[in-house]
């Protein structure tokens, strides 16, 4: 009776892990390098001030870790897929007169081309997305589906906050990247919506860096290229991105 108590929960232990390995997280960490800094508060700016001084930050430091022997392409956003830090607001959908909770992302436009995160209509951000009125919008797939329900959403509008909030354009989707964990159903999970940098930047950063080199090598470069711009902001949470995709499976190959 007890071993078949035991060969029981270790089937269902077993089936859980294949199910969490078979999850197709969206991105592809494999060769890509992740650290994470926060920029230093400017009081004595505007809010203007501060997001162009945030901005010129942003590219000086794409400019810099492009320029790293075997660096690939950067991707520089408020969070990357299954790396903590995701920030929740409201949206409201005037073709379905309904406010829905979701999870907001401010990325570069090589974000999605970095991270190997498909788009599957619509376009990507570009530079052009700076300033623009309205403003503009990509949402994943499992949004499209659950708002729109078949219908192209490109082009369709969104309200932040509620219903007088600003107003938002829809100009892209893509696949469904995995940021908060690889067990919680799309079809029921909080849309992601990203947002261009350049339209609304942050002060906290997650670069994540692809090259050809094996990701540990590029740690003390990236440091480096950093310390070259401000010496006073550190890195931390420097760390291959694969290790961020394994850890969510840790426990059950652990267990195992």
């Amino acid at each position: 009776a007890v071993a078949l108590v035991l060969l029981v929960g270790a089937g269902l232990m077993v089936r859980s892990l294949q199910r969490q390995l078979g999850v197709d997280p969206g991105f592809d960490p494999k060769g890509v390098l992740r650290a994470r800094l926060v920029l230093p508060q400017q009081p004595t700016l505007s809010p203007p001030q501060a997001h162009a001084r945030r901005l010129q930050f942003i590219e000086e430091l794409r400019t810099r870790l492009l320029a790293i022997p075997s660096v690939q392409s950067v991707a520089i956003g408020s969070d990357l897929p299954l790396g903590g830090s995701s920030n929740a607001a409201f949206i409201f959908v005037p073709d379905v007169n309904d406010r829905f909770r979701y999870y907001r992302h401010y990325v570069t436009p090589e974000y999605f081309s970095s991270l190997s995160i498909r788009l599957v209509r619509g376009r990507p951000f570009t530079q052009a997305d700076r300033d623009t009125i309205p403003k503009v919008a990509i949402i994943n797939e499992s949004t499209a589906r659950r708002i729109w329900r078949g219908t192209d959403p490109v082009g369709r509008r969104l309200r932040l906050g509620g219903p007088d909030g600003p107003e938002v354009t829809i100009v892209g989707v893509v696949v469904d990247a995995r940021f908060r964990d690889l067990t919680t159903p799309l079809a029921t999970s909080e849309p992601d919506v990203y947002f261009a940098m350049a339209e609304a930047s942050t002060r906290n950063l997650h670069v994540a860096v692809r090259s050809s080199l094996p990701p540990e090598q590029l740690a003390t470069a990236v440091r480096r290229e950093v310390a070259a711009i401000d010496p006073t902001i550190p890195l931390f949470g420097v760390r291959p991105l694969a290790e961020l995709l394994a850890q969510q499976t840790a426990r059950g190959r652990f267990g195992s």
